[in-house]
């Protein structure tokens, strides 16, 4: 059988013996490739009947109400009720001391590991990660309460271990996680020992490249002016506080990523390395001005807004801010900005230095406007 297999396959004039019996596809899938009846189930199927008594048809993942990540709460209990009667190891402590800590807690708070909110993140992790890799599931007849606890169990186990176990169910990482490292960056670098200073270059990097997997050198959600997000010196003074914060969260997001291209772009020509950001990366307005970010009320901000608005003032864009320099036009700005705006072109000058010597390098004729 292994020889008229082989024969078979490297042969193209041979033709396989009857013990080598390859079954065509109108063998395997008679009634779908069969025109009338195709039809004739999927009428079936749009009437609730045919085959929508199986757990996966088809029929089943038409219903609206049932995306395939959603898993509703009853579901969720019998998982754990499952995993706290079936899966009982007497003989390894560290397993049971293991599942007593995974169950124990208020499973209703969204942080638990087992939470509703978290098996259905893992859910969408095994499908966003794991299932290209090894598609054996059928993703658009998947619906979770219809699925076998046992295989969801399986599902949500490799959707856990395929998420990043730094950045978790939320975004990423946490604006004051970006802003400690910043600051331990600074204090590392500039007053503390060799040992220390040589680190702090390695976890720069880390920062960095904890910035681009969270998209925060192009986040679109900081880009709002702040009467924008603030309204009016009308609006109640409850909402006007929640908008306030909201608006000093994004505004601080983008200082945090200014100050890391302020730190790059200053400390590579000082210390000797390489610089890790380039300029055209970030798509982000520059900082706004100071007299809005020192003011003490939300209602400060907005009379702050309208005053810079009357006198002309409005949100620069940050590569508009660099080309506007380069072009010798004046800009409104503050001590932050100019700041970001000269590591800015700090930045594109070590840019376009490193794309010359790897030019020079290749023996590659410049290209016009280089």
């Amino acid at each position: 059988m292994e020889d008229d297999f082989t024969a078979w396959l490297f042969n193209e004039s041979s033709v396989p013996s009857s013990s080598v019996a390859y079954p065509s596809w109108t063998g395997v899938i008679p009634s779908y490739l069969d025109t009338s009846q195709l039809q004739t189930r999927t009428y079936e199927m749009s009437l609730g009947g045919g085959i929508s008594h199986r757990p996966m048809s088809v029929a089943r993942t038409l219903d609206p109400g049932s995306p395939r990540t959603v898993m509703s709460d009853d579901k969720l209990q019998e998982l754990l009720h499952l995993m706290a009667t079936r899966f009982n190891k007497a003989a390894c402590s560290t397993a049971t001391t293991r599942k007593k800590s995974f169950l124990e807690g208020d499973v209703s708070n969204d942080n638990h590991i087992l939470s509703l909110h978290m098996t259905r993140t893992c859910i969408e992790s095994y499908w966003y990660h794991f299932h290209p890799q090894l598609p054996i599931l059928h993703r658009s007849a998947f619906v979770a309460d219809h699925v076998p606890n046992l295989l969801l169990l399986a599902i949500i186990a490799i959707g856990a271990s395929t998420l990043d176990r730094i950045h978790g169910p939320e975004a990423p990482t946490k604006l004051w996680v970006y802003q400690a490292l910043l600051l331990i960056e600074v204090h590392e670098k500039m007053y503390s020992t060799r040992f220390l200073h040589e680190r702090a270059h390695i976890h720069h990097g880390t920062t960095l490249a904890l910035m681009r997997r969270g998209d925060w050198f192009i986040r679109r959600s900081a880009d709002c002016s702040a009467d924008d997000q603030l309204g009016s010196i009308t609006t109640p003074d409850s909402a006007l506080d929640e908008s306030w914060t909201h608006w000093i969260r994004g505004e601080a997001t983008r200082r945090v990523v200014f100050a890391a291209l302020v730190l790059d772009s200053t400390h590579a020509p000082m210390f000797g390395q390489p610089a890790k950001m380039t300029a055209h990366e970030l798509r982000l307005p520059l900082s706004c001005d100071e007299a809005l970010w020192s003011a003490t009320s939300a209602a400060d901000v907005v009379r702050v807004q309208s005053s810079l608005r009357a006198s002309g003032a409005k949100p620069i864009m940050f590569l508009d801010g660099l080309k506007e320099t380069l072009d010798g036009r004046r800009m409104q700005i503050d001590a932050f900005g100019r700041s970001i705006i000269m590591t800015g072109l700090l930045s594109v000058l070590w840019y376009m230095k490193q794309r010359g010597r790897q030019t020079c390098s290749l023996d590659i004729a410049p290209s016009s406007g280089g």
